[in-house]
């Protein structure tokens, strides 16, 4: 599948992120992508220790209509590790998700 990179400025002014690609695409029904390194200094890393702990990560969205509306699907694959980040950043992720889908 298609390459994608996450990318995010951190305090120091460099781009850190990660490198992933689509593993499973079907339009307005699911997505899978596959995290298999990690972006620091602007610089793609596939491996170091950091970078094979997400070789395999996978996240999938799945769309499913109901009556009222959408319901959006969230599915991860994680290190323990970054459990508690992705529990704040998903809740603001999703919120943004929300606002832009209802406008």
């Amino acid at each position: 599948g298609s390459k994608m990179l996450f990318k995010g400025p951190q305090g120091d002014g460099t781009l850190s992120g990660m490198v992933s690609r689509i593993k499973l695409h079907k339009p307005n029904e699911i997505i899978t992508i596959e995290h298999y390194g990690v972006i620091k200094n602007n610089v793609e890393d596939l491996e170091s220790e950091e970078a094979k702990k997400w070789g395999g990560s996978d996240e999938t969205y799945r769309l499913e209509a109901k009556d009222s509306g959408n319901m959006l699907y969230i599915e991860m694959d994680i290190d323990d590790e970054y459990l508690e980040w992705f529990k704040t950043t998903w809740q603001k992720a999703i919120e943004k998700v929300k606002e832009l889908s209802e406008k």
